[in-house]
């Protein structure tokens, strides 16, 4: 059983936070998620290790208070260490906390009043399994905790000017919307600054303005863009690979027309990795649409931190990539798919590595060019298996 809500709460006495724990579970369930309790799930680990296993799956943490239970006080602990939303009751005044959690949110409750208890969990529930808490789960998964302004989260990305991708002289006609790896770089600055408010907003790094050594610093990675534009994504993805199977890769295609903007394909253990079904080299292929590859996992360099790679074959599929890693719909799509027995992925584990294909079109017919949001499809998810 998972636990999309986990709830701790004391367990003497047993009538009385029994029906508190109902209440929850009720008001769970009209949100369509399910509650549980650590008393609720067998298992043939340890207590403990399957505490912090429901607490690491699950979404929020709701915890009742009354009494300061030392086990439920342990529990919030655990929580706030893997970054989880929290919801606080109790039976007790507020200022009867434990000074370390007596200036968080902490709502009073009557053992007696199950309707209003109900009434208030379906409300905070709803504040705390909302798109933003889907986002955070794959932006920065519980495993990392909470960002402070001493963690290092660094976005790489060395977007190609239209002009020094094609040789051209004097650029776009006209404005033109955000597309490719700049959809990534304002995405996830916006992300950011969405969850965790400006003092915690990773920092913007140009792969060619470092050293060679510097991608092995330890550090939370969103590399952005194939090898074409950012040389670390070939290098992250070789060293991923020496631990995880399959081995992906970009390659040059030998038969590319254009050197000055030379075509890749992804590869797979060296074969090509492309959507079920898709038909490469047809009218409008990689500009008119595209797919791009989604990797997530441990940081090859420092396995406590993460590493993640956004890259398409093309400017599309790069976008692709980029919108479907911040979207909310996309993100819990592609959590379903990995939760499922014969993947197992638990996405607020960053160190269980997974990869997605996805595809998007552009507009035909007119002077805007714009991708197409609506088109944006997951093409396939899978996880890693360590070598």
């Amino acid at each position: 059983m998972e636990a999309e809500v986990f709830v701790s709460s004391p367990f003497e006495p047993p009538l009385e936070f029994e029906r508190v724990y109902e209440a929850i579970a009720d008001a769970a369930r009209a949100r369509k998620l399910t509650a549980c309790r650590v008393d609720k799930v067998r298992g043939p680990e340890p207590i403990i290790d399957r505490i912090e296993r429901l607490i690491r799956q699950s979404r929020v943490v709701v915890a009742d208070i009354t009494g300061n239970n030392p086990n439920v006080l342990h529990e919030v602990g655990l929580a706030q260490s893997l970054g989880k939303p929290l919801v606080l009751i109790s039976q007790d005044k507020p200022k009867k906390a434990p000074f370390n959690i007596r200036s968080l949110d902490i709502h009073r409750y009557l053992a007696d009043d199950a309707a209003g208890l109900i009434n208030y969990m379906k409300g905070a529930l709803a504040d705390t399994t909302s798109p933003n808490e889907t986002l955070r789960a794959m932006l920065v998964p519980g495993s990392l905790g909470h960002p402070t302004d001493k963690s290092r989260f660094v976005i790489a990305a060395s977007p190609l000017s239209y002009r020094r991708a094609m040789g051209k002289r004097g650029g776009f006609p006209k404005l033109r919307r955000t597309a490719s790896d700049y959809v990534g770089l304002r995405g996830i600055l916006q992300a950011f600054g969405l969850l965790y408010e400006f003092g915690t907003l990773p920092e913007i790094a140009d792969p060619d303005d470092y050293g060679d050594d510097v991608i092995e610093e330890s550090m939370n990675l969103y590399c952005i863009a194939s090898p074409k534009a950012n040389p670390w994504t070939s290098v992250l993805l070789a060293k991923h690979s020496e631990k995880w199977s399959p081995r992906l890769g970009f390659q040059a295609d030998s038969v590319s027309a254009d050197l000055k903007n030379i075509r890749v394909s992804i590869r797979a253990e060296d074969a090509p990795l492309r959507p079920d079904h898709w038909k490469e080299n047809t009218h409008g292929d990689r500009y008119y649409r595209d797919f791009g590859l989604i990797v997530r996992g441990p940081n090859p360099y420092d396995k406590d931190h993460m590493m993640v790679i956004l890259a398409g074959r093309s400017s599309l599929g790069t976008e692709a990539a980029c919108v479907a890693f911040l979207d909310p719909a996309k993100i819990s799509e592609i959590r379903g798919l990995l939760e499922t027995k014969h993947i197992a992925v638990d996405i607020e584990d960053h160190r269980q590595a997974f990869w997605a294909l996805v595809s998007m079109s552009r507009q035909q017919g007119d002077d805007k060019e714009e991708a197409m949001l609506e088109s944006l499809k997951v093409e396939r998810v899978s996880a890693f298996a360590p070598r």
